[in-house]
């Protein structure tokens, strides 16, 4: 049988680059070439057992991790009309089973019986090639490259988070977080309509790029003061916030922010409790905070908005290394040796330094 590289979790901090058997394509589905794989946070946690869903036994070991990619459609199973050898791709992360009441609604990244890619019982794309139905695949536009490509599962998180604030045209958004998902919430917002938005983070560099991103104005947490300063340039309470620190201490102070009947959606998984909440002044001003997960429904608006400019990856990039790379990176990242936005795993010889 056929074999491929791929980079494997056994157990917690244990990741290694091994030979796996090659997947075939099913009735309904694609093997896709792995071009590129984003490094996400929700990776790191599993990899040192701090995800929640481990706790949950819903990640079984060893598995392929990674759930943000690209790639070229290699082969196609038994009943795939839409989809080419050849085609450049990208893919949901959340596999539905579309029998259940939330998938028939549309709201699959719910689904009782859901694969999560590189998350829950579905090996990942940090391997060479990843077999995906069919129907939770999507063609690249001209003018999306699959190095930006790559990025679209974080960025339609970010979509559908701003799609779940409910976010009138005009509204004053503050993102929380400087990290991927919030610089990709920065760019979300402005597409949907925000009005004035600024972004709280703790590193000047990353905060520079959401200038450049579309925010206006910037409040660093270690300098400043995250309530006062962000209420000071909106000149009062604001409408919305978008959660994407993964802080559980900034969520409190977050809420401050938001005048009566504002919005709070919240990004990330938090891997412990957050501190408990003033529920009175959330009951007494109509505050509603909005949980999200995953992308679901934006792949096709996104791509385009993408392809238009409107939301941009590659500035995100930060690292480029090989598969046999992934090992080290994950050491790197969690010792955090060094600055980084978006680490991609790039297939191919001679692409990518080794870390």
């Amino acid at each position: 049988m056929p074999v491929m590289n791929a980079a494997r979790l056994f157990a917690t901090r244990d990741m290694r680059v091994v030979e796996v058997d090659r997947p075939h394509p099913g009735r309904g589905e694609v093997v896709v070439r792995i071009a590129y794989a984003g490094i996400c946070g929700t990776d790191i946690e599993i990899y040192t057992g701090r995800m929640p869903f481990i706790k949950l036994g819903l990640i079984p070991l060893p598995q392929t991790l990674g759930h943000e990619w690209s790639g070229i459609v290699d082969e196609v199973g038994d009943g795939v009309t839409e989809l080419t050898p050849g085609e450049r791709v990208t893919g949901d992360v959340t596999i539905s089973c579309r029998v259940c009441e939330y998938c028939k609604a549309g709201r699959y990244n719910i689904c009782p019986n859901r694969r999560s890619v590189g998350v829950i019982r579905k090996d990942g794309a940090f391997a060479e090639y990843l077999a995906m139905p069919a129907h939770h695949v999507y063609r690249l536009p001209d003018g999306v490259s699959l190095e930006e490509a790559a990025l679209t599962e974080p960025a339609s998180c970010a979509m559908h988070a701003v799609g779940r604030l409910g976010m009138i045209l005009g509204d004053r958004i503050a993102v929380v977080g400087d990290g991927t998902l919030g610089l990709l919430a920065v760019q979300a917002a402005r597409a949907a309509g925000a009005g004035r938005l600024v972004i709280i983070g703790s590193h000047d560099e990353k905060l520079a790029l959401a200038r450049e991103l579309g925010a206006h104005a910037v409040v660093n947490r270690h300098r400043d003061d995250v309530v006062q300063a962000p209420l000071d340039f909106f000149g009062g309470k604001i409408e919305g916030v978008i959660e994407a620190s993964g802080n559980t201490t900034a969520v409190a102070p977050a809420l401050r922010l938001l005048r009566p009947g504002g919005r709070m959606v919240v990004i990330s998984i938090y891997h412990e409790p957050v501190p408990a909440l003033d529920l009175a002044a959330l009951t007494s001003n109509e505050i509603t905070i909005t949980g999200t997960l995953a992308g679901p429904n934006v792949f096709p608006g996104l791509l385009r908005l993408m392809a238009e400019g409107a939301i941009r990856t590659r500035p995100l990039i930060t690292h480029r290394l090989p598969l046999a790379g992934v090992p080290n990176a994950f050491r790197a990242i969690e010792g955090r040796t060094e600055s980084y936005v978006k680490m991609l795993v790039v297939q191919g010889e001679g692409k990518g330094t080794p870390m």
